[in-house]
């Protein structure tokens, strides 16, 4: 890696900081415990388990949502009965565990329905239940890492007869069957796989039994029975509405009666034959406490190493909530990847996942994740260079299939490689990389650009892609806005990648059949390239005062009001001069951005449709584009602002979200393009990647103002914080290449604290205050009492 130069900016500080009032929650409330450590944001190392916990209540339901990092999850209502039939446990797109009850006694009923309140942390699940002669039973309900498998721990539990039912609904996630079921009961564990799917481990792509024992269940009673279930936030989308869970039994035990108080454990596991799943929940009985201490390890190291702070403490805790909650989209279903939401994107979106890149790993230099996302989507891409969709990443990479259906995602690819080599410095990777792009490059150029140089698409084949190629409900072809920006900026990094590794380059441009069309100078080709489609984009999309949001087929403009011009500027502002940068902000703050986000259509439009669920109207898809608000659309109009302190409304709001509307530590997908009586909008996702990350991002990149390019020559970061009112200080964690610390800012100081020293060459330039900028290098840095390596500007 080249020695970076460093420059470092601090402006709009002269505002008034002042702690504010906290915001107004609807329900959610946050529960801090008393014995808990106490939080000192001075030193930025982060929040305990407990001081995220979220207690949920019947009056006002909230879902969880847990993954294991691998390729389970659990979901389901913390405090009332499911509401959906996407709750349950899953492995790998598949349902098996539908739910569960203990009865305790003849009569006395411990589920869903006697829930009092529950307290949701990022680690486990806990319910309490009242008994009707008095007393509190607690239901403990945490799923394992990497393991395929949870507990559910009853404390307190009197003496006497109990029942474990469990309730099973093995199907893949978006299919409603009824199958026939093998249950078997051998020592002690209760086994169940769907008949169909017994002894075909070798066909199947998820682990298809089921083992549950229980402590204290020494037998069980068949009761071989299907129930029919009704989930409401389902049926109102009149989609997986209904049912059929199945009631294999029930795991009978007692507690004597000399025992006044006991603890029940569950342990369920899948595994992909009996041998197995018998084999992991055994394990899982006899490693119950270490799995459940690693857990807890990691969620709290993770907070820790990603500690925001800001000085407000229900900010922080959202912070740290948007962080986990992220961190639970990255997963291992199929190699390492990142869930676009849930529940029913529980697969790889390469467009989903490129965006997500920079607010869940890059921006507090998790480079290894990125480069381990991108490596594992660049296996797949499309290299016949015949093909139509030649040089394309996947729009989406299942357990069952890979789908290229999409010209964004690649250009998403070439974006994020971009960040990363930028804002890490390794060329190792950005060389391994370079391939990929110039595969990209050559296969659009030689299958989709227009005599204009731009890149030409399907009416389905852009983000706003709902009812697909075949049915769009937002046509956008053939030449949408972002995707000219995405691939002038594709085109420019081919450029530099070709540069700075013209080894690799010719050799690619030589597998590829194309090395004499560059006449010696690839990258010189490609800049070409991107000046032609430049100087057509002023032309032809800047028009009438704006920038229209697509060319049509037979090249007219299309002038709908849409927010993908926020997306251009996020990706290639240097297409548009300052004024016009300015007007496209001005009329995406007039015409799209409302207090609970951005919409994706203007009002005023004709298509324009106010409510996601109106099915008396039109089917929910039509809306997802044409009038939703989209909560990840706040962070390129963030990023777009002279000033993001201008958009903080937007920020609040989903800091509001994660603390108390829908699920619980996450933000959804959308919400009505009206305003609505309340935001648990249960039409779209309940959790979505790119909504948290976007968040994470702009904390960095705009209000932190971190921006740094590691592969320039000489290399250079700039900060350049805008602190909001509401937060008193903005403290928070950073890589700089190889090189860890943490920047903090207040009022009237930036400190920059590393835990090694940098490079000598290292250029800071520190702006404080509005004052002209101070230029800084490496030497600079002073050794700290604590041997960290020390900036504070302006100097003391």
């Amino acid at each position: 890696m080249r020695a970076p130069r460093v420059l470092v900016c601090l402006a709009c500080l002269g505002l008034a900081i002042s702690m504010g009032a906290p915001h107004a929650r609807e329900g959610g409330v946050v529960m801090k415990d008393p014995a808990a450590p106490t939080h000192d944001p001075a030193i930025g190392e982060g929040l305990a388990l407990d001081d995220l916990a979220i207690e949920v209540t019947a009056d006002h339901p909230r879902e969880f949502i847990f993954t294991d990092k691998g390729a389970a999850h659990l979901a389901g209502e913390a405090a009332t009965p499911d509401t959906r039939s996407y709750h349950g446990f899953y492995v790998a797109m598949h349902e098996l565990m539908d739910g569960w009850s203990l009865r305790l006694g003849e009569s006395t009923a411990i589920d869903n329905e006697s829930i009092e309140r529950a307290v949701v942390r990022p680690d486990k699940l806990v319910r309490f239940h009242q008994l009707p002669g008095g007393g509190e039973i607690t239901e403990t309900v945490t799923l394992l890492d990497r393991s395929n498998a949870f507990s559910i721990v009853y404390d307190n539990v009197p003496p006497g007869p109990f029942v474990f039912e469990p309730r099973l609904d093995m199907r893949f996630l978006w299919e409603t069957v009824k199958p026939s079921y093998m249950v078997r009961w051998q020592n002690g564990v209760l086994v169940a796989a769907r008949e169909d799917e017994v002894g075909r481990a070798d066909e199947l792509d998820h682990p298809a039994y089921l083992a549950i024992t229980v402590t204290g269940g020494d037998g069980f009673h068949g009761t071989d029975r299907y129930i029919e279930k009704t989930y409401p936030k389902d049926a109102a989308r009149k989609a997986m509405g209904t049912a059929t869970p199945y009631l294999p039994g029930e795991i009978r035990g007692r507690i004597p009666g000399r025992v006044t108080q006991a603890k029940i454990k569950v342990f369920v596991a899948a595994g992909a034959s009996t041998e197995e799943a018998v084999n992991q929940v055994a394990h899982l009985r006899r490693d119950h406490q270490r799995k459940i201490e690693a857990r807890e390890a990691r969620l709290t190291a993770l907070i820790r190493e990603s500690s925001v702070v800001t000085g407000n403490p229900d900010h922080d805790r959202a912070l740290a909530w948007a962080r986990i909650s992220l961190d639970n989209l990255i997963m291992n279903q199929r190699g390492l990847g990142i869930y676009a939401g849930f529940y029913w994107f529980t697969t790889y979106w390469g467009r989903d996942s490129f965006i997500v890149l920079p607010g869940a790993s890059l921006v507090q230099g998790d480079w290894e994740t990125a480069e381990k996302v991108l490596s594992s989507f660049a296996e797949f891409q499309q290299k016949d260079m015949s093909h139509p969709r030649a040089g394309r990443l996947p729009n989406f990479v299942t357990v069952e299939q890979v789908q290229f259906a999409g010209i964004d995602g690649t250009w998403w690819f070439v974006r994020a490689l971009d960040e990363l080599w930028r804002r890490s410095g390794r060329d190792d990777f950005a060389r391994k990389m370079t391939p990929v792009v110039l595969r990209a490059v050559e296969g659009a150029l030689a299958q989709a650009v227009d005599e204009h140089g731009f890149l030409t698409h399907g009416d389905g084949e852009t983000w706003m892609d709902a009812g697909g190629e075949a049915h769009p409900y937002s046509p956008r072809g053939s030449r949408a806005v972002e995707i000219q920006a995405l691939f002038y900026r594709g085109l420019l990094t081919a450029a530099r990648l070709a540069e700075t590794f013209p080894d690799v380059a010719d050799k690619t441009l030589a597998d590829l059949g194309v090395a004499e069309e560059a006449g010696g100078d690839i990258a010189g080709l490609y800049r070409a390239q991107a000046d032609r489609l430049a100087a057509s984009f002023v032309n032809r999309y800047w028009q009438l005062g704006r920038l229209v949001d697509h060319l049509n087929i037979d090249g007219s403009t299309d002038l709908q009001i849409r927010p993908n011009s926020l997306l251009a500027l996020l990706v290639a502002p240097d297409l548009l001069d300052e004024e016009q940068r300015r007007r496209v902000t001005d009329e995406a703050a007039e015409e799209l951005v409302r207090p609970w986000g951005v919409l994706s259509l203007e009002e005023a439009d004709p298509d324009f449709l106010p409510k996601h669920l109106d099915l008396a109207d039109h089917y929910y898809d039509k809306a997802y584009h044409n009038g939703d608000v989209w909560l990840w659309l706040s962070g390129p109009y963030i990023s777009a602002l002279d000033d993001p302190c201008e958009g903080f409304g937007q920020t609040q709001m989903l800091i509001d979200e994660i603390l108390a509307t829908g699920a619980v530590g996450t933000i959804q997908e959308i919400r009505d393009g009206a305003r609505a009586e309340n935001n648990d909008e249960f039409g779209g996702a309940t959790s979505q990647a790119w909504s948290l990350s976007e968040l994470l991002r702009t904390i960095y990149d705009d209000y932190l103002g971190l921006k740094v390019d590691l592969s320039a020559d000489p290399p250079r970061i700039e900060i350049t914080p805008r602190i909001p009112e509401a937060w008193p200080m903005l403290d928070a964690p950073v890589r700089l290449g190889d090189v860890r610390g943490r920047i903090a800012v207040t009022s009237d100081e930036i400190r920059v604290s590393l835990e090694q020293a940098i490079p000598a060459d290292w250029e800071v330039t520190v702006t404080l205050g509005g004052a002209d900028s101070a230029n800084i290098n490496g030497p600079m840095f002073q050794r700290g009492d604590d041997d960290t390596f020390v900036l504070v500007w302006p100097a003391k």
